[in-house]
């Protein structure tokens, strides 16, 4: 390598006698960009050895960078400047030259960014209802990236865009928590926009309740064999609104002790909203045992 080495020609012992050839490799402003090469060798005439082979010298390839291939000296450095590959002889003094380098321009990029929209109608389950609404806008920016270290720089984002207020759909047999998604403006900063309308279902609850008779003395259930159903949630809650006697009293519960019908109002609510009654009807009947009246008759014959 005759970056570093000795001319075969010569010897460590005699690099004093020995001239010197240095390449570098510089911007215009005279800053090393690769390291120097070097060469030492002995000129024609030379009393201590045969005159050395020309140092051959060459450009180097250097990321970023393109060789100037006109005159361009730097004043900083005294030596000779080279625009391409040259033999450079040994003479009976150092000798350096340079190879001048002009740095490349940024390579300039367009970069795109889409911003979508999307808007989900489902229910309170989060079930799909209907097919989502998405939109989508683009924006671009240039990218200038330095020919030597890589690192870009950003410009501004192209204007800002707005996407449309998007009207929630009719859905029969439902509700819509949000009659329509605003109008959106977004920028090229701006993350992904994600909406949810959510349907509540105007099918109501359906309470399934038997009228029930009882005996004096039994136990009364009033919720016995009381039941809801709903479309979306499957069983429902009941409960006793209110009770009402025979005599259109509202009592808080039904005595066993004693004989009399009763009106009970049951409701239940889904996980719409939606809330439902029904009455049934309890009775409860006495133990006594029925009394036959039954006097005697006279009658006469015909």
């Amino acid at each position: 390598n005759n970056s570093s080495a000795v001319n075969a020609e010569t010897t460590s012992a005699n690099n004093s006698s020995a001239s010197k050839v240095t390449v570098h490799y510089v911007d215009k402003d005279g800053k090393e960009l690769a390291t120097q090469a070097y060469s030492y060798g002995y000129p024609a005439g030379s009393s201590i050895a045969a005159q050395s082979p020309d140092y051959q010298v060459a450009p180097k390839d250097i990321t970023g960078y393109t060789l100037v291939t006109s005159d361009s000296p730097v004043s900083s450095l005294n030596g000779k400047q080279l625009t391409t590959s040259e033999a450079v002889p040994f003479l009976a003094n150092d000798q350096t030259v340079y190879y001048v380098y002009t740095k490349n321009a940024p390579t300039i990029t367009t970069e795109k960014k889409t911003v979508n929209e999307t808007v989900s109608y489902v229910d309170q389950n989060g079930n799909v209802l209907a097919q989502p609404h998405t939109a989508s806008v683009d924006f671009t920016r240039q990218v200038s990236t330095d020919a030597v270290t890589g690192e870009k720089t950003y410009g501004p984002w192209s204007a800002d865009q707005s996407f449309d207020a998007v009207t929630s759909p009719e859905l029969k047999g439902y509700t819509a928590d949000k009659a329509q998604i605003d109008k959106q403006t977004v920028n090229g900063d701006s993350k992904d926009l994600e909406f949810t309308v959510t349907y509540r279902s105007n099918d109501k609850p359906v309470i399934t309740a038997p009228n029930q008779d009882y005996k004096v003395g039994d136990s009364i259930d009033p919720l016995k064999n009381v039941t809801a159903s709903d479309k979306e949630d499957g069983t429902t809650k009941v409960t006793v609104a209110k009770i009402v006697d025979q005599d259109g009293k509202v009592i808080d519960s039904i005595p066993n002790d004693k004989a009399g019908k009763y009106t009970v109002t049951y409701t239940t609510t889904d996980a719409d909203g939606n809330t439902v009654t029904k009455d049934a009807t309890i009775s409860v009947r006495s133990n006594d045992k029925p009394v036959i009246t039954a006097p005697n008759q006279d009658y006469k014959v015909g």
